[in-house]
């Protein structure tokens, strides 16, 4: 087999895109509110910097028409991170945004008005990694260790916090982190030892794996139980627009379906409409990568099937109240929060209501 070159994910961002994209964003929302053709136009943050496979319902959304059936147009904004999607939520600038839930808690404990409304992961998709002959076998062994993060202000970050923290360490103290970004640059710090672990999510490691990297992984006690990214909408503007949010809900769940029944075609559908993902390398190569990426995804996606049991984007309420729990124990937010209050389920009946077959 042929040694393949290096080339995780997307290239690096360059310093402050994310927080530049938060700023541009306003202009997307000047105008998300209605084209002269009637369509809905809904800003939408995602918490990465640039688009890959375990995005690319984006993109076979937009491609297949899903948006354009239900009378929506989707403005994808890249912000890089939970805490500048919130942010951009914050000020009216995002209508769906996309944070993580270790993120999004503590923002709805200090007074921000948002809420869940489509549970798109299933399961976590966070962990510690660390190479193979790492001293390092738990996360009890972080103590006085540098973790790597994409940003300082992402959700991992934050998750970080509160692993250690349950690990009875004091996050502030006993550990250090460096941003490191994602992709080529992470992989670098923690192979050339700048870190000694690294805290990202999984599409970025199933790309490290693609290219015959090596990683040992580790999640503290009880995150297991615990979903990750959402999807999430401001209160007001939720109750404002609730047709909105079921049509993207809708198209999103058809994009998925038919990406995980389409993979390789899925991942063309995203090297046309974001030609930036398709770098040069072998072709056949890149699309095995990428669909293993998808892959990656989809294992937290999917789980418990939600298409038999037609729950695509309905919350358990044991799973929500389980990250409150765990949010409360390790201080990631005060004690008290009403769990009723994090999310809803009103929106689910009409994310399902098409025939999968039709797809």
């Amino acid at each position: 087999m042929r040694k393949r070159r290096l080339s995780i994910g997307m290239p690096p961002r360059a310093p402050h895109k994310a927080l530049a994209g938060v700023l541009a964003a306003g202009l997307l929302a000047a105008v998300a509110s209605c084209s002269g053709d009637g369509t809905d136009k809904i800003t939408f943050g995602i918490s990465v910097p640039t688009m890959s496979p375990g995005w690319i319902a984006l993109a076979v959304a937009e491609k297949q028409g899903y948006f354009k059936a239900e009378g929506i147009e989707v403005l994808p904004q890249f912000l890089g991170s939970s805490g500048n999607v919130l942010q951009s939520m914050t000020v009216g600038r995002t209508e769906i945004g996309t944070p993580t839930p270790e993120a999004l808690l503590p923002a709805i404990d200090k007074g921000q008005d948002v809420q869940m409304v489509y549970q798109w992961t299933r399961g976590p998709v966070q962990s510690f990694a660390v190479l193979p002959d790492s001293e390092i076998r738990e996360v009890d062994d972080l103590r006085g260790k540098t973790i790597g993060v994409p940003d300082l202000s992402s959700g991992v970050k934050q998750l970080a916090d509160a692993s250690v923290s349950q690990a009875g360490m004091d996050p502030e103290k006993d550990v250090r982190y460096l941003s490191v970004d994602v992709g080529v640059a992470a992989w670098d710090a923690l192979n050339r030892h700048r870190v000694d672990a690294l805290m990202i999510w999984d599409t970025e490691y199933a790309a490290m794996e693609n290219t015959g990297a090596e990683l040992r992984y580790m999640r503290a006690d009880g995150i297991d139980d615990l979903f990750s990214t959402t999807f999430a909408a401001n209160r007001e503007w939720s109750e404002e627009h609730p047709g909105d949010i079921e049509a993207f809900g809708r198209a999103w769940t058809k994009a998925t379906i038919w990406a995980s029944e389409n993979p390789e075609e899925a991942v063309k559908v995203m090297w046309e409409l974001y030609p930036e993902t398709k770098t040069g390398r072998d072709e056949e190569d890149l699309l095995e990568d990428h669909v293993n990426i998808l892959k990656a995804r989809e294992e937290s996606v999917l789980l418990g099937d939600p298409e038999v049991s037609g729950t695509w984007g309905e919350y358990d309420p044991d799973a929500v109240r389980k990250w409150v729990d765990f949010a409360t124990e390790t201080e990631l937010i005060s004690p008290g929060l009403d769990v009723d209050e994090v999310y809803t389920n009103r929106f689910a009946a009409a994310y399902n209501a098409f025939d999968p077959d039709s797809l």
